[in-house]
């Protein structure tokens, strides 16, 4: 006669002494919970376009798999296990779409407080981190030249006319329609922060330009030093492809070249006179605010919308507000309407709202652009 033991099933609360007659005879039990599990997922997939209830039919396939394994399983403290995860699939579903309404409803709140303050005269200073994908954007810098007393006239940096919209966004979003040409048309959202830079003592007209339509992946810095970056992410290759294209663009376009000259030619480092200069267009889109850096203690992102920038001896009173969205299609800029609902700028320049990347076609950027360039880590400029 067959040794006879007990096995203990414990699930979702349920415990039973089960007999089983021995080790052999467990050989049916898994070889339904194979079934079971292969059942489940058969079910999972035909019910997202069954018109009937998927519960419904995730028991009806339940049930049979384990009776055609021969298992006499349908003791409650087994089955109800199973068959709550039968339809644990819904409840799954139910609560990720909670979770994500409560974290807009969050959102929302937050959005509702930077508003308010800056209604109240006293702007926030809220940072945006970073999400592992956002929506691309450029951070442009214009400086003026040194001041000295009093604020200078700078056409083209106090302010920023149509012109300057037509010449910039248009052979920015020129340049991004040939690397993405899924896109017949793209969207550009402009926030503007100009006035004069406490830190630097300059004039500067400084812009966060977003394409809510191109999903970008997020560039991370190395821990250390000295340390080979394995390649980067999308977002320093797009912009690096810009920047290439606006330097061979201005060769053919007069107003391009003469809004760049508007821009101060000083060095970026007064120690080092043969050095990069602020009119270069490396140096006018801003590189370090793109990338995310892991270590301690360290802060990079984005400013949100209505908000001012803190500084290490105070704040900078340069609030960031939009300036205005645009179409590009077919090498032409359309104004577009304002939002009603301010809210829906402040969501456009929040970036620590993840989502689905954007596929880059590589084989159309510049060739001049470095496919695996180093952080600023390894360059030592951070």
């Amino acid at each position: 006669m067959a040794k006879t033991g007990l096995i203990h099933v414990k699930s979702g609360g349920f415990m039973e002494r089960l007999p089983v007659a021995s080790a052999h005879s467990v050989a049916p039990l898994f070889r339904a919970l194979r079934a079971l599990f292969r059942g489940l997922a058969t079910a999972w997939k035909a019910s997202l376009s069954a018109s009937y209830s998927p519960l419904t039919l995730r028991v009806s396939i339940l049930t049979s798999l384990l009776a055609t394994a021969g298992c006499s399983l349908y003791r409650p403290a087994f089955f109800l296990p199973f068959l709550i995860a039968a339809s644990g699939f819904d409840a799954v579903r139910m609560s990720l779409r909670v979770r994500d309404e409560k974290k807009v409803d969050e959102k929302t709140q937050m959005y509702d407080a930077i508003l308010q303050k800056y209604d109240d005269g006293t702007p926030e200073v809220r940072l945006a981190r970073q999400a592992e994908s956002y929506a691309l954007y450029f951070d442009i810098d214009m400086y003026g030249s040194q001041l000295d007393g009093e604020v200078p006239d700078e056409p083209g940096l106090n302010s920023f006319d149509d012109a300057d919209v037509d010449v910039l966004l248009g052979s920015m979003a020129g340049a991004l329609q040939k690397i993405y040409p899924q896109f017949a048309g793209l969207e550009v959202v402009v926030f503007s922060s100009s006035g004069v830079c406490l830190a630097t003592n300059r004039y500067k007209a400084s812009f966060h330009v977003v394409f809510p339509q191109i999903i970008v992946e997020r560039p991370v810095m190395c821990h250390e030093k000295k340390v080979q970056c394995a390649g980067t992410a999308s977002h320093i290759l797009v912009r690096d492809h810009v920047t290439h294209y606006l330097s061979m663009e201005e060769e053919q376009n007069e107003r391009l070249k003469q809004l760049r000259k508007r821009v101060s030619s000083d060095p970026v480092q007064a120690d080092d006179p043969d050095g990069p200069r602020l009119n270069d267009w490396c140096e006018i889109l801003d590189e370090m605010p793109l990338w995310h850096d892991p270590r301690p203690g360290r802060c990079t992102g984005v400013r949100l919308p209505y908000t001012d920038k803190e500084l290490a001896d105070g704040i900078d009173p340069r609030t960031k507000l939009p300036l205005g969205r645009w179409w590009y299609q077919q090498g032409r800029l359309e104004k577009l309407p304002p939002f009603a609902d301010r809210r829906h700028w402040v969501r456009l320049g929040d970036i620590s709202c993840r989502e689905t990347p954007t596929e880059l076609d590589v084989s159309q950027m510049d060739p001049e652009v470095d496919r695996y360039p180093e952080c600023p880590v390894c360059r030592g400029r951070r």
